[in-house]
């Protein structure tokens, strides 16, 4: 009988521990579903939220915020979703001004996804941007763009055309005629002393003369400082082609 007891408790036992590792593994299964769930909703939950910081820097781009006044851009370029860069390209779509602070944001994030992308949708933004500009700070002074001081950086839209090197070149080559006013909100009435208030085209010609020189340096070329040295600076381009 003590025997028959004894099977009897081990069955008991086995049934109890087999029931317990039914009850473990299920509540695995079901916590696991639950973790994989949450990851699910998470990553859309994330993806929305660069949505929505992308939509924000396309209406900041359109009212002329720079790159380093956005705490959206801001944002955007210190995420460490490992989706980021495909979620900024799918939403940069319009070859306008409007995708000024998303492309720069994409290139901060993934410098060779920016390479990669189509030339012509790159040009489009970025010469469009400088084109409907009010103001400049974005874009830095152009004779600046030769500076020898090491702590001067090229402004991120700069340093993006001159990434696309010549294929823009035709792009920037349509703003020559553009001579609207190009003041920065610090710079008062325009530049430091002696230098001539800047035009749309400066910034056009000076980005040009800055892509050529990638591949034909020219180290005694200076930016002229008057509005007629300039003017015949332009002239002399077109004259040349």
């Amino acid at each position: 009988m003590a025997k028959k007891n004894v099977s009897t408790n081990v069955a008991e036992k086995t049934r109890r521990n087999i029931f317990r590792d039914i009850l473990v593994v299920g509540s695995v299964v079901i916590v696991v579903g639950v973790i994989q769930d949450a990851s699910i909703t998470t990553t859309n939950d994330r993806e929305k939220e660069v949505a929505g910081l992308v939509d924000e820097l396309k209406v900041e781009s359109m009212r002329g915020v720079e790159y380093f006044n956005s705490p959206a851009f801001d944002n955007l370029t210190t995420r460490k979703d490992a989706e980021l860069t495909n979620w900024l390209k799918a939403r940069i779509k319009a070859p306008n001004r409007q995708s000024l602070l998303p492309l720069l944001a994409l290139r901060k994030v993934a410098s060779d996804t920016f390479a990669q992308m189509d030339s012509t949708l790159k040009r489009g933004i970025l010469t469009d941007a400088l084109k409907q500009a009010v103001y400049f700070n974005a874009w830095g002074e152009p004779h600046l763009f030769w500076s020898e001081d090491s702590s001067r950086r090229l402004e991120e839209p700069v340093q993006a055309v001159m990434e696309i090197g010549e294929p823009v070149i035709f792009s920037l080559e349509q703003l020559l005629d553009e001579k609207r006013r190009a003041p920065r909100w610090d710079s008062g009435e325009g530049p430091e002393p002696g230098i001539a208030p800047y035009q749309v085209n400066d910034y056009a010609i000076a980005l040009i003369h800055k892509i050529e020189q990638i591949s034909t340096p020219d180290p005694t070329f200076v930016f002229p400082n008057t509005r007629g040295a300039r003017d015949t600076l332009i002239s002399n381009y077109r004259g040349g082609k």
